[in-house]
């Protein structure tokens, strides 16, 4: 009886540590950046700003999306109030969040047998939460994103941008967003 309690441990123990191994392929810290990557495709992420800056990957595992570094990954237009001009509306007062964004953590989280990536930013009162999901094999990045207000009083969300880098090849490149016009 000790012995089947004793091997049955230590398969717990060992499957533990495959799984804690595995975990470990997919994110890492190396200089200013953040690694996110499976067996097909990566993702670098600033280690201060949070900013998505390239997806590398395909045959040569070269660049796909690039120079994301010039652009916040996630853009909030908050506040302000509408102001009639004859027949045109516009904003006044607004405020733009997402470019001072800062890292406040980041972590891995397991979901099924899929992979993910948590970007937490923080700007102003503003928490940003950028969720990046791969599956040991695949090819494809599920994002989600959560926004945390932390203000004492009310705010508008006028608009939220979810970006990108940049494609690094145009010449035969397609990329598909589901949901999106």
């Amino acid at each position: 009886m000790k012995l089947r309690t004793l091997a049955s441990q230590t398969t717990a123990v060992a499957l533990l540590s495959a799984c804690a191994a595995q975990a470990a392929e997919f994110a890492f810290e190396s200089g200013n950046e953040i690694h996110f990557k499976n067996r097909r495709v990566e993702l670098d992420f600033d280690r201060k700003s949070g900013r998505w800056l390239a997806l590398l990957g395909g045959a040569s595992a070269g660049p796909i999306l690039h120079e994301g570094g010039r652009q916040p990954s996630v853009m909030l237009v908050t506040g302000g109030k509408t102001v009639m001009k004859g027949n045109a509306r516009s904003l006044v007062d607004t405020r733009n969040v997402g470019a001072t964004a800062s890292v406040s953590a980041w972590r891995e989280e397991r979901i099924g047998s899929a992979m993910w990536l948590v970007v937490e930013t923080v700007d102003g009162d503003w928490v940003i939460q950028n969720r990046y999901g791969l599956e040991p094999d695949g090819d494809t990045i599920e994002r989600r994103v959560r926004l945390t207000w932390r203000g004492s009083e009310e705010t508008l969300l006028r608009s939220v941008e979810l970006r990108t880098p940049v494609l690094a090849d145009l010449t035969d490149a397609v990329l598909e967003a589901p949901g999106v016009p």
